[in-house]
């Protein structure tokens, strides 16, 4: 999954994701799924491979 964050609006959320982690709610591979970008060229950069 590709987040596009170029404001650190998700900042928040990805803490908090970061925290299900560390609790072991969540796994690291799930978080490694998650791929935050700050441009639309990044993110379609991501997307393509």
């Amino acid at each position: 999954m590709v987040l596009l964050d170029p404001d650190d609006h998700y900042e928040g959320l990805i803490k908090w994701a970061r925290e299900l982690r560390s609790r072991g709610f969540a796994s690291q591979v799930a978080l490694d799924a998650l791929v935050v970008v700050r441009t639309a060229e990044e993110a379609l950069d991501v997307c393509a491979g």
